[in-house]
This record gives structure tokens, C-alpha cells and sequence, in this order.
């Protein structure tokens, strides 16, 4: 038995080592084209700059900021406050769901200087903890 396997053994391991792949080496880095890179613009909370508002079709998804009130893990308590919110507001109220807390959030703003008016305002009203976010918003055109 040990005769007939050493010589498959041995056979097995010179086929092996057959090279039959073909190498492509007519790639050259240097005529390689890469796309130009997009940095993410830096804001910082004290800097003013003016984003222009994108071109995009009206109720479009973008990037935006809206403002949290609260956070709880109790659904009336979350509720109640989008109701008292809804009558004070003209901005959209969202409860957002994000296991296991119920966020309440105002507004779909496409620049943070329209999202800090209106968050100064729920400031007034009695909410303090209040902050912004980034997210993605419903793009809807302002009519004035």
C-alpha cells in the first residue's frame, strides 16, 4: 500500500508545480487615471457659511438638519410633545423610532443657521436639551 501511494504522492507534487497561469504585465501605473477627490468641507459651530440650497426636485431626500427636542423610551411622552409641538410650528414634527428610544424632531432644514432660529425658539418655549442634527431631510421649497 505504501508503495503505490509515495509514488502518487510524489507525482501529484512535481504536477503541481507546473506553471500554467498567463501573468498580464502590460499594466502600467502610470497611465492609470484616477478621478479627482472630494473633500468634505469642515463647519465649525462658530464659522458662517452659506450653503447653497441644492437642485433638486421639491419633496427629494437631502442632506440636512433637523432638531431633536427629546428622547424617550416612552411613546406618549414623545407623543404629547408633537402635539403640543404641532400647534406652535409650522415646520414638519417627527416621532423617529430608534430602539429602544422615541425621538422627537422638528424641521427639515437645509442650512444649520435656519435650524438654530427655530431651535432658539424651542429654547424660549421651555426646551432646553434640545440639539441639532445632521440627516437627511424632505427637501420642500420655501414659499414666502
Amino acid at each position: 500500500m505504501n508503495n503505490i501511494i509515495l509514488p502518487i504522492f510524489l507525482l501529484t507534487m512535481i504536477l503541481a508545480q507546473e506553471n500554467t497561469t498567463n501573468l498580464d504585465e502590460s499594466f502600467d501605473p502610470l497611465q492609470l487615471d484616477e478621478p479627482e477627490l472630494e473633500w468634505p468641507m469642515m463647519i465649525w459651530p462658530d464659522s458662517v457659511v452659506q450653503i447653497k440650497a441644492p437642485q433638486v426636485s421639491p419633496d427629494s431626500t437631502v442632506q440636512g438638519y433637523r432638531i431633536q427636542v427629546i428622547s424617550t423610551k416612552d411613546y406618549e411622552i414623545a407623543e404629547g410633545i408633537r402635539d403640543s409641538l404641532i400647534h406652535q410650528f409650522r415646520e414638519e414634527i417627527y416621532i423617529v423610532f430608534d430602539s429602544p428610544n422615541y425621538k422627537v424632531r422638528v424641521g427639515n432644514f437645509t442650512n444649520r443657521s435656519e435650524a438654530e432660529e427655530v431651535q432658539q425658539q424651542l429654547v424660549q418655549m421651555g426646551y432646553k436639551s434640545t440639539w441639532i442634527i445632521r440627516t437627511k431631510v424632505i427637501y420642500k421649497p420655501r414659499v414666502w
